[in-house]
């Protein structure tokens, strides 16, 4: 996503971003939530699940490590 990024760019992104910690388990973002964030799992693993309908469970789709 970075790799087209000049130097000086790179810079600027990094300098926006805010480190967040989560502890296994934590819901980093649910379906429905305002799209104002960005994440980029640095170190770890994220599972991603999404509401199907007719399904009262959310159904695991991948893990972004």
């Amino acid at each position: 996503m970075f790799k087209a990024l000049n130097d000086e760019e790179l810079d600027v992104v990094v300098s926006a971003m805010d480190a967040a910690k989560f502890a296994p388990g934590d819901c980093v973002i649910k379906e429905g939530d305002a799209g104002a964030v960005l994440f980029v799992v640095e170190d770890g693993e994220l599972d991603c699940f999404k509401l199907l309908e007719g399904k009262p469970e959310p159904t695991f789709l991948k893990t972004f490590v």
